[in-house]
């Protein structure tokens, strides 16, 4: 599932939506995602039919596009230079809740899996299975995801031969998300790293030391939807590297 958490943090990464500058429309549907990091920059360009998303493109060479049944998206292909690199199905529950993710590598030849447990206690169990047309059972993470009364997570951890690796902790701000507006988009992208609204966003080792932060900053359009972000990401050793984004809306 690496390659799908990837694609998943590319594609939640452009994801805002009106026009160009304009914000005089509250349902509004991002058109491009510009990113710069230190020389480095790439841009996301986001593509519909009516409020249902049809494609992104990223970069030159890669393009995902999906599929929908009803206002659920039930695939995602990914394409790198015309190549079909990732191929990823979506099952949902009687709720229209995300139950199972099945990702095929096709550089690797492999099929790796998630299945989501909606507990009673707010909480959801994740379990991530590898390579499972070689080793059906091949369980390599289990993630207990908690949340809030609102259904966004504020805490994952991550259990890996019997102990926990990672624990993430993560505040919001109270500005729209700009996957808000895209129909079934939230259901595929609610655990991505790269939701717009994020406040804080902290990791730590199994020790309890910090691994890595987040800290995010905003600006926002008349409509609460956000127009830039400035997030400073420090790693454990204190050193720091400043990403920004810039949001161009329909």
């Amino acid at each position: 599932m690496k390659k799908i958490i990837l694609v998943f943090s590319l594609v939640v990464l452009l994801s805002s939506c009106s026009s160009d500058s304009s914000d005089s429309n509250s349902n509004q549907l991002i058109k491009e995602i510009r990113s710069t990091t230190g020389t480095s920059s790439l841009v996301f360009k986001y593509f519909y039919n009516g409020n249902k998303i049809t494609s992104v493109q990223i970069g030159n060479n890669v393009v995902n596009q999906y599929e929908y049944e009803g206002d659920l998206i039930v695939s995602l292909f990914t394409y790198d230079n015309g190549n079909l690199s990732l191929e990823v199905h979506y099952e949902y529950d009687s709720q229209n809740r995300l139950i199972k993710e099945t990702g095929m590598e096709f550089q690797e030849g492999t099929i790796d899996m998630r299945i989501y447990t909606y507990d009673a206690n707010n909480t959801i169990t994740r379990l991530c299975y590898s390579d499972i047309n070689a080793s059906p059972n091949n369980l390599y993470l289990t993630s207990k995801i908690y949340l809030d009364p609102t259904g966004k997570f504020f805490k994952i951890q991550d259990l890996m031969a019997s102990n926990w690796i990672t624990t993430l902790e993560v505040t919001y701000t109270d500005i729209n998300s700009s996957l808000k507006n895209i129909i079934g988009f939230d259901k595929i992208t609610f655990l991505s790293d790269t939701v717009i609204g994020f406040d804080t966003y902290i990791s730590y080792n199994q020790s309890g030391s910090l691994y890595s932060s987040s800290n995010f900053e905003y600006t926002i359009n008349s409509s609460n939807y956000p127009t830039q972000r400035t997030q400073t990401y420090t790693n454990a050793n204190g050193g720091t590297t400043v990403s920004t984004y810039e949001f161009i809306y329909y």
